[in-house]
């Protein structure tokens, strides 16, 4: 279908139906709305104002009936049951046990505030002990033994109460942020006993101004009859009843708190007062969270007005404000304060709840106040009303939320926003039933091209294009056959996808079916011909000899291939087919066309390279190659000497010797394989290793000694590798650096592990010893010369990274069969100047692990020459390498040769 009729099967599917759906139900819906919507509203608001001031009232009473329950009530109840319980045994009604040793209850508060003396129990971390008690008399008196008989008689007595005081400090222990400590203070001679054990600030001096008489003659001033719970607790009118004072900040923590105390009366005297502290924190922080988060806020006073909670209430410090000074703060309006000293503050003192509303700051109030009525006695009905709370709320938050909520819902009746909520879900449905039955013929199928498209976008060229195939159009077929050819293309565009040969063969095999698509001949006989080096590397000759014959008869089709090329390809596919052992007929004459080409240039290597692979191929078909193997040294006699030279050499000279091993001629094939080991001063590693069996095979069959040999062959084994860079900055150049990354490219895989260290006047590690992750390194430049040359300490930190990376074995077959091959690289001019590593120390660390170390020396000084080469020597396979700055590439090469005998041509 066309854009045209593509266009309107959407138009009439969709827009039709919706929109035709929308006017009936706004027809329907609107006749009711208009007429009965606005009466509702109206109604609606008048419930609303009338529910907020009720809300507010009835949230100040479920805080006030929490306030009865807080710590507050959990205080005085202790205190009346703590009481109650001093009287039971003042009068004889509680006993004893005889035998009661009251001196392992309590310590000196004195000897406690100096650490001269620590409570059993005792816990470091928080300063306190639970277990015992601190009492205080005077500063001369620390000592029971040196207490009058009625002091010694109240500690005793003090000691005793402590069996029940001290559980109920106790509580401390389990929620500290709720008390402080209980204690006891004694009227005949101001004794003061606590629980728990803690610092109590006896030894600092209070000035009390000479109000309290007992102060006078008791330095440092501390006389708990002086304090204002025990006036408090004394002036208190019913005896039984437990007394509340006004917050205040307590003396030894400087944390906002009240005291509940009760008082201990023997006739008409008060004997002692016993109290608990108690923090306000807890409290306060719950009834402000309550409303956090909104625009109202809440305080508590008690009956006489004075502030006990806040949330403007600085509680650290020690003079408590008005409750004028924190609701209109420093600058208030005169009439607004006493219009709520007058109206607002009398409700605080009436058992009873109330709303009422004043002016703060020009903004009108909304304030319910609810009492908090507390029993302080045993009695169940006696309630006393102590505090109460109130919560403020701006009058216009509340009105401001009901007159937009009007506005809302007047515009959306004027916009008929409702006039769609009757029919939204038969609409809903008939356009998702049309939609679907588009979205299955013409929509999905084009969404899902366009999600395949965006994953071949983010390089996704694993995906299955015909597995996601959804039903549609027979054109749409034809689109998905079109996005799975350009995801192979752009598989081919990436190098990455051929770097695995498991992955580069099925990469491959489907770049062959589609360049066969279109024909393309060229980039056909390059894929059978890289699936042929694939498969030959990897012995898998029938394979190979397949995808290389495929490769030659496409060069063959190719109009203008080069002779050369398809003289090369002939090559390559006879080598695979007599290694193969197929058509070795056809194979031996394809060598023989390869060769005629090549005897037209005698010089080229190529020649050597066929006479080399057809020795291979006839020795694998069981035939004579000597012809090949003479014809090819010939050539190679004269050859100028150089690297290729000895590779060739080494070649010919093994292909002999399996042929003369074969003939039992072991003798001369041994004299071959051991030419080929040493004869050369550059070697292929394959040939080396190939040489060395062959020659442990010989040995062991003669029963002569094979370590040495076995020993070559593990240096020529490939194994992952563990190398540490060190330099010296001073040789930092950028032409060093691209050389070293030239070497490090060379010589290290991906599996292997890799660490760089810097050093001049101290040591900086680039990155520590880990797989490399990225292909280039950069190297920092140190532009400023140091004076000191910290080499010996370079080298130990390098192998520091070994010994942080490795364990080690005892038993030399697990270290050479399950350690990684091992190597510290120092580049270094010599110079030693300043390191803190002592020599001996350094030597015994090389001398404890088995990595060796390998020095490249540039320019070096004569000295310091002396010094690396005794220190290379400690390890098995050690070398001092010298060079000068010119010779840097070489020297790098003949260095990634050394240390990699397996990866690279290589030089002996």
């Amino acid at each position: 279908m066309g854009k045209r009729g593509l266009r309107r099967k959407i138009l009439c599917g969709i827009l039709l139906p919706l929109m035709t759906g929308i006017i009936i139900t706004g027809v329907i819906a609107a006749v009711p709305l208009y007429v009965e919507y606005p009466k509702w509203l109206d109604n609606y608001i008048d419930d609303m104002t009338y529910s907020q001031g009720v809300a507010l009232l009835n949230m100040s009473e479920y805080m006030a009936l929490a306030g009865s329950y807080s710590v507050i009530q959990y205080s005085a109840n202790l205190m009346i049951i703590a009481g109650a319980l001093i009287d039971k045994y003042n009068q004889k009604q509680l006993k004893t046990k005889p035998y009661f040793d009251d001196s392992n209850n309590y310590v000196n508060g004195q000897l406690f505030d100096l650490k001269q003396s620590f409570p059993p129990g005792y816990d470091s971390s928080t300063n306190k002990s639970y277990e015992a008690a601190v009492w205080y008399l005077n500063p001369y008196q620390i000592f029971p033994q040196q207490l009058s008989t009625q002091s010694l008689l109240n500690l005793k007595s003090s000691a005793i109460f402590d069996s029940f005081l001290r559980p109920i400090a106790s509580i401390g222990k389990i929620r500290p942020w709720y008390f402080a400590q209980d204690y006891i203070g004694w009227s005949s001679d101001g004794l003061f006993y606590s629980n728990p054990s803690q610092y109590s600030g006896f030894i600092v001096y209070r000035d009390y101004s000479g109000k309290c008489v007992y102060n006078l003659h008791r330095p440092p001033q501390f006389d708990p009859r002086c304090r204002p719970w025990y006036q408090d607790t004394k002036n208190a009118t019913n005896k039984t009843a437990a007394i509340l004072t006004e917050p205040y900040l307590f003396t030894n923590t400087n944390n906002l708190g009240q005291t509940a105390c009760r008082g201990i009366w023997i006739s008409s005297a008060m004997q002692a007062a016993v109290c608990i502290d108690y923090y306000l924190d807890t409290i306060e922080t719950h009834i402000i969270n309550s409303l956090k988060n909104t625009s109202s806020y809440c305080y508590s006073l008690d009956t006489t007005g004075k502030v006990v909670l806040h949330p403007n209430l600085n509680r650290n410090n020690p003079t408590i404000p008005s409750i004028q000074q924190l609701e209109f703060g420093s600058n208030p309006d005169q009439d607004e304060v006493d219009y709520f000293t007058n109206e607002i503050l009398p409700k605080f003192s009436k058992n009873e709840s109330s709303l009422g509303n004043y002016y703060k700051n020009g903004e009108k109030m909304i304030i319910a106040v609810s009492p908090i009525n507390l029993r302080m006695t045993f009695s169940q009905s006696i309630m006393t009303h102590y505090l109460s709370i109130g919560i403020v709320t701006p009058e216009s938050q509340v009105y401001e939320k009901i007159d937009g909520l009007k506005d809302d819902c007047q515009n959306m009746m004027y916009i008929e926003t409702g006039i769609f909520a009757g029919v939204l879900v038969l609409i809903a449905l008939l356009c998702w039933y049309m939609t679907q039955n588009i979205a299955s013929s013409i929509v999905a199928p084009i969404d899902k091209l366009l999600e395949i498209l965006e994953r071949l976008v983010n390089h996704d060229l694993g995906l299955d294009i015909k597995e996601q195939y959804t039903p549609g159009p027979p054109e749409m077929e034809t689109l998905y056959e079109v996005f799975d050819r350009l995801r192979l293309v752009l598989k081919l565009k990436d190098t990455d996808n051929f770097k695995q040969e498991t992955h580069a063969i099925m990469n491959y095999s489907q770049a062959l079916s589609l360049y066969s698509t279109f024909g393309n001949k060229k980039a056909m006989e390059m894929c059978y011909l890289e699936l042929g080096n694939i498969h030959l590397r990897n012995h898998q000759y029938l394979e190979a000899a397949t995808s290389y014959y495929n490769s030659y008869q496409l060069a063959q089709q190719i109009e203008g291939f080069s002779e050369k090329l398809l003289a090369k390809r002939k090559s390559q596919t006879a080598r695979a087919m007599m290694l193969a052992r197929v058509k070795t007929e056809e194979a031996i004459n394809l060598f023989e066309e390869a060769l005629e080409f090549y005897r037209k240039e005698p010089n080229s290597p190529e020649i050597v390279f066929c006479l080399i692979d057809y020795a291979e191929g006839l020795l694998a078909d069981f035939r004579n190659p000597e012809a090949a193997l003479d014809e090819a040294q010939s050539l190679l006699e004269k050859r100028p000497v150089d690297s290729l030279q000895d590779i060739l050499m080494q070649r010919q000279k093994y292909y002999l010797g399996v042929h003369l091993q074969n003939q039992s001629k072991t003798m001369f094939a041994a004299d071959l394989f051991l030419s080929c080991i040493e004869d050369y001063q550059y070697f292929d590693p394959a040939i080396r290793k190939q040489s060395i069996k062959r020659l442990i095979s010989i040995f062991e069959s003669q029963r002569l000694p094979v370590d040495e040999l076995n020993a070559a062959l593990t240096t020529v084994e490939e194994r992952q590798q563990d190398i540490v860079i060190a330099m010296d900055t001073k040789l930092g150049s950028s032409y060093m650096h691209a050389n070293l990354k030239t070497f490090i490219k060379d010589i290290v895989d991906p599996k292997d592990r890799l660490s760089i260290i810097n050093f001049d006047d101290s040591c900086r590690i680039l990155f520590n010893l880990t797989k490399r992750l990225s292909k280039d390194i950069k190297f920092p430049e140190y532009k400023l010369r140091k004076e000191k040359r910290v080499l010996l300490d370079g080298i130990a930190e390098a192998y520091k990274q070994i010994i942080a990376c490795n364990f080690y074995f005892e038993d030399s077959y697990l270290e050479n069969d399950t350690q990684n091959h091992q190597w510290v690289i120092v580049i270094t001019d010599g110079e030693e100047k300043g390191s803190n590593i002592k020599l001996e120390k350094l030597e015994k660390i090389i001398r404890s692990t088995p990595a060796n170390l390998v020095v490249l020396s540039v320019n070096s000084h004569s000295f310091g020459r002396n010094l690396l080469n005794e220190l290379v020597k400690m390890t098995k396979r050690g070398i001092l390498m010298d060079t000068v700055y010119e010779d840097l590439e070489s020297s790098f090469k003949k260095l990634a040769a050394y240390v990699c005998p397996f990866k690279i041509f290589l030089k002996n």
